[in-house]
């Protein structure tokens, strides 16, 4: 039994089946029955005929249709026709849907279930009885199916009650059906009796056959009786009746019709409906029945109109939004998200942007052009919109630099930006609308503010200065009267720093008496006055200090005032008249001295007269409108020195010039900047070239009327001819200094490369002469190990002319696309070994490297060369990381790094944890043959060297150094824009590999005799045909001669034709010729990628003979093959 379906006829989740016959599995059984409402049924014909094919089918008189009740026995059906009841305990079927399967009672009479049943012992006298239990899908017996015979059977066997029971399950099938049918017909009752739909049936006239209830509700309807049969349209008024005849005619043609109408209730209501009208089909498919379904709308049409006012309300005010938005005066975009995509900006952000990507998602955008303050530049994660969209957070006010119209505009401006997130109802983020707006105002107002406010300052000491020496007392007191500030002046009336004011009643230290030598009272001592919002001027009184004098004083108090209105204070200014007083009194008693102190005065003013009229530097006062007011004779001698003519008082001196345009406009430019207010220097040649030009420094101040209003100004120039002259010889002076500093750094150079060279000479010369002297011994037996000797000398002075040579930017170089993380991974190995196993290596490599443009071997030496260093600087161990990066620097960035010039670079960091440099070390650290390490033990050349190299490579070397913390060098090398070359593993060919030529002819070009014979020696040993030349004209004549020649083998510096002027001519006569330069330093071939055309190679010597030998039969079975 199943414990998870549903009741087919109830839908009802089946409970567990208990034991046959207990309470709860009898409970549960009548619940099932019932739910299948077929009880107490009329007679139906389909299950007349299941009984009578049982019949026949068992060839039994009797069969039954049997449900089981609580009390009774139903007979569903019965064939022949009998009674259709009994009692439950009389029925076999009890005992049949107790048990499992078909029950089969052969004899009534003789079995002790059944012998006492009244059907055994009464009609119909039953003595065979067979019967099939009805399960139903969860497994409940509702009752059976069984075949009953007045005659005792033995024929039922297995194979006859499966047919039983198969029959029997077709019977439950039916009730199964039966209920569904029951079950569905309840269900569309309940959904017409339910529905807020006004549903009716109509016959095809189109006739009121049925209404559901709401329907009746609806429309007014309380006795649908009275409308039963009458037209349906009939309950409609113009237009909706024609609609409505018109949709059951087409309904009658069995199409549905649809029409939306307003219709009156019989209550008088109007209400609006969306009616379908569509056909009921019958079993021949053709209408029988018409289905008209009205749904009233009326409201939904109130909520669509508001709905429509609110739309354009909405659209009105969107539009309203777009103009603000459009028009605002900052600028404002939209950027949606996910996706990161612009979709919005106004008229201002494209007008401070210059530009805006639309549609393109701000994460992978690079054109932008914005960097910060300081200069560095905006990733795309850094913009405040990609951040505010990832993070959430709003960004205000941050301050960026803008280059209009991307990252290739030239005009900047200054922004400040902020961005806010935009939130779904859910809280997450749909965009974020980001504001800009210019800064260039704010930030120029700053700057003017901050002026003003230095300006302002030094006002403010200029004034502190100046009353800390007026010879009048100044004093400045709070509102409380206390004494904030005053001068020396002013202190001397204070003998104990307290104010009159502040005095307590009968205090003698400090009495004033007036005119009229009355005690002045406290309150009305000029301070306390203006404490009230008095303004007291000119207050005369006589001060006693108590030390005998007697001192007039004139004072002023006047009250300080916020902006409010509001008194904050008070400043009282002292002036001692006693002098002043007393004059008058000599005034009166002395006037007729009058003339005689006139007299002074006069000759006081002549002495400054004097003063300026014998002054060397020319002084000139001129009105705002050039006329000359004053001006003394070195003006005058200056004026015709240059110009030729002789200014007076009273002449127009840029009408003096008016024959001389330019220098009119020159002086007329700086004589207008002080009629502006503005006082200056500037330094510049004046006159006329046909004259004489003389430098001046020149000073201009305003001369201003009371009003402080400028009325003219004053020039006052000196002739620098002598000071300028002086700076030329001390230029002169300095740059002598600089190259005789040059010829010492020289003077080193070469001292270190001579003391180098000559112990490598050492070693050749001392190595060749035992081998000269073993050999005349007849004594070979250590000519290997001086040859090894020799070898190794020469070797590593090969290697210091490299080293000079990659210093001086002069190495030949063959320059390649490089991929530095491959180089240095590559190298990991090689510097494990190098560095031993104190010494820890960590290696970083940036993904995504862009490729550079090097010599590799140069590159890997010099990194060697920087592990090597690192190591020597932690004799007891440490750490070494080198680090692969990528930067982009603008003009600002390069500058401070170097020599270098704005741009892309791959960088190669070298960093170990050392004892580091001092700065003396690291300002030398660079020179050749510098060295901290003990004599012996290091070249100095290892920093030089890659200096050389990597400023050859148009590159840069920074070097970064503090003591006991460390040293780090990073290399900056151009990024190329093309792609690496591979670099799969290849086999080097020697000279064994190749064996010996076929007779090929190599022309041989060398001026120095021991060079070309050893060239023509080892080449002859291999099988060429050889022909030499020692100079450029007469191995041209070789080369234009008739004949086959294969290689040309040429020294680049020969007198005559040089290398390459050789091989170009050469080339004129035979253009498929290969050609091998032998160099050992030429300024043209540094650079081999610019030098060498295809079919051109370049050795540098010193080399191996067993380099030269493999590098020829390369090169020539390459031209073969």
């Amino acid at each position: 039994m199943r414990q998870d379906n549903l009741s087919a006829a109830g839908g009802v989740e089946a409970a567990k089946v208990d034991e046959p016959g207990s309470p709860s599995w009898e409970q549960a059984r009548l619940a099932a029955l019932h739910r299948y409402s077929i009880l107490d049924t009329p007679d139906d014909s389909v299950f007349d005929r299941f009984v009578e094919l049982a019949r026949t089918l068992f060839d039994t008189p009797i069969a039954e249709v049997s449900l089981i009740d609580a009390n009774r026995q139903w007979l569903k059906a019965r064939a022949p026709n009998g009674p259709r009841e009994a009692p439950r305990d009389w029925s076999f079927c009890t005992t049949t849907i107790q048990g499992e399967g078909v029950m089969v009672v052969h004899d009534a009479r003789t079995n002790p279930l059944t012998r006492d049943s009244p059907f055994v012992t009464h009609r119909p006298f039953i003595r065979f009885y067979a019967g099939a239990p009805l399960r139903t899908p969860d497994g409940h017996k509702l009752g059976t199916l069984c075949v009953v015979s007045p005659e005792p059977r033995e024929d039922f066997d297995a194979k006859a009650q499966a047919k039983l029971q198969a029959l029997a399950n077709l019977v439950m099938l039916e009730i199964e059906r039966r209920g569904h049918q029951h079950t569905e017909s309840k269900f569309v009752n309940h959904l017409l009796e339910t529905s807020s739909d006004c549903i009716k049936v109509l016959d095809l006239d189109g006739a009121l056959q049925f209404m559901n209830r709401h329907g009746q509700v609806a429309m007014g309807i309380g006795n649908f009786a009275p409308y039963q049969r009458r037209p349906w349209s009939g309950l409609m008024d113009e237009p909706a009746r024609v609609q409505a005849e018109a949709a059951l005619a087409d309904a009658r043609e069995g199409r549905t019709a649809r029409f939306e109408a307003e219709v009156a209730t019989l209550k008088g209501t109007r209400r609006c409906w969306d009616i379908t009208v569509s056909p009921i089909l019958g079993e021949d498919g053709r209408p029988e029945r018409l289905l008209a379904i009205s749904r009233d709308i009326t409201e939904r049409r109130a909520h669509e109109k508001a709905l429509r006012e609110s739309e354009a309300r909405l659209q009105a005010e969107r539009r309203l939004l777009d103009a603000v938005i459009r028009q605002a005066p900052i600028g404002i975009s939209i950027t949606s998200w996910p996706g990161g995509r612009s979709f919005a900006l106004n008229d201002k952000a494209a007008e401070l942007l210059g530009h805006w990507p639309q549609g393109e998602d701000l994460g992978r955008y690079r054109g932008f052009g914005a960097i910060h303050p300081d200069g560095r530049p905006y990733g795309p994660e850094d913009y405040p919109t990609v951040r505010t969209l990832r993070s959430g957070t709003a960004i205000e006010q941050e301050e960026m630099v803008y280059r209009l119209g991307g990252s290739e505009g030239e005009e900047r401006r200054r922004l400040s930006v902020s961005s806010a997130p935009v939130r779904d109802e859910a809280g997450v983020i749909v965009a974020a609308v980001t504001a800009f707006s210019s800064i260039e105002a704010q930030r120029r107002a700053e700057e003017g503010l901050r002026a003003s406010e230095a300006r302002l300052r030094e006002e403010r000491a200029r004034l502190a200065t100046l009353i800390e020496h007026l010879p009048v007392g100044v004093g400045f007191m709070g509102d409380d009267g206390q004494l904030a500030l005053s001068n020396p002046a002013f202190r001397v009336f204070l003998p104990d720093g307290r104010l009159p004011s502040q005095l307590a009643p009968g205090d003698t230290c400090w009495i004033a008496w007036d005119e009229s030598g009355q005690p002045l009272a406290r309150d009305r001592y000029p301070g306390a006055r203006a404490l009230r919002g008095e303004t007291a001027q000119g207050i005369e009184f006589l001060f006693r200090p108590g030390d005998g004098r007697q001192v007039w004083t004139r004072v002023d108090g006047i009250p300080l005032r916020s902006l409010a209105g509001e008194i904050t204070g008070a400043m009282i200014v002292i002036v001692d008249v006693s002098d002043e007083r007393r004059a008058q009194a000599d005034l009166r008693r002395l006037n007729e001295t009058l003339e005689t102190r006139v007299t002074k005065v006069v000759a006081e003013r002549r002495v400054l007269a004097d003063i300026v009229e014998n002054s060397d530097a020319a002084t000139i006062a001129c009105s705002l409108h050039h006329g000359i007011l004053a001006l003394n004779p070195a003006l005058v001698t200056a004026f015709e020195r240059i110009y030729g003519k002789q200014p007076q008082v009273g002449d127009n001196l840029l009408d003096l010039l008016a024959d001389l345009p330019e220098h009119r406009a020159q002086v007329a430019a700086h004589w207008s900047r002080a009629f502006g207010g503005e006082e200056f220097v500037v330094v510049e040649t004046f006159g006329d070239p046909a004259r004489e030009r003389v430098p001046f420094e020149v000073r201009f101040s305003v001369l201003r009327d009371r009003e402080g209003r400028p009325i003219g100004a004053a020039q006052t120039a000196y002739d620098i001819s002598d000071r300028l002259r002086a700076e030329t010889e001390l230029e002169a002076t300095q740059e002598a200094l600089r190259q005789s500093q040059k010829m010492e750094a020289v003077g080193q150079l070469t001292g270190g490369l001579a003391h180098d060279f000559n112990n490598l000479l050492t070693g050749i010369i001392g190595a060749l002469d035992l081998m000269q002297s073993r050999l005349a011994q007849g004594d070979t037996s250590r000519l290997d190990r001086y040859a090894t000797a020799a070898m190794t000398s020469a070797q590593r002075a090969a290697a210091l002319t490299h080293r000079l040579l990659a210093f001086a930017r002069r190495q030949p170089l063959d320059p390649k696309p490089v991929d530095a993380n491959r180089l240095v991974t590559g190298m990991e190995e090689l510097l494990r070994r190098t560095l031993g196993e104190t010494i820890q290596l960590d290696i970083a490599t940036a993904t995504d490297l862009w490729p550079t443009l090097c010599d590799s071997h140069q590159l890997e030496s010099a990194i060697l060369n920087l592990a090597i260093n690192a190591r020597d600087a932690m004799p007891d161990g440490g750490r070494i990381g080198i680090v692969t990066g990528t930067v982009e620097l603008d003009r600002a960035s390069a500058a401070r790094i170097g020599d270098l010039r704005p741009g892309q670079y791959v960088t190669i960091e070298a960093t170990d944890s050392g004892v580091g440099m001092t700065p003396e070390v690291m300002s030398r650290a660079f020179d050749p043959f510098f060295t901290t390490k003990p004599l012996g033990q290091g070249t100095g050349l290892g920093l030089s060297m890659i200096y050389g190299f990597v400023r050859q490579s148009n590159g840069h070397v920074q070097l970064r150094s503090r003591t006991s913390q460390g040293t780090t060098v990073t290399l900056y090398l151009p990024r190329h824009q093309g792609v690496t070359e591979g670099t799969g593993e290849t086999r080097t060919e020697t000279a064994a590999d190749l064996l010996v030529s076929g007779g090929e002819t190599v022309v041989v070009v060398e001026d120095e005799p021991i060079v070309r014979a050893l060239v023509v020696e080892a080449l002859a040993g291999l099988g060429y045909h050889i022909v030499e030349a020692e100079d450029g004209p007469s191995g041209l004549k070789l080369l234009q001669a008739e004949g086959q020649v294969d290689l040309l083998v040429t020294d680049i510096g020969l007198p005559g034709l040089n290398g390459r002027q050789l091989a170009d001519a050469a080339r004129a006569w035979r253009p498929e010729l290969k050609v091998l330069f032998m160099t050992g330093y030429a300024e043209t071939a540094a650079q081999a990628s610019g030098f060498l055309d295809p079919g051109m190679e370049m050795m540098t010597k010193p080399f191996a003979i067993e380099t030269l030998v493999t590098r020829v039969r390369k090169m020539i079975a390459d031209a073969e093959g």
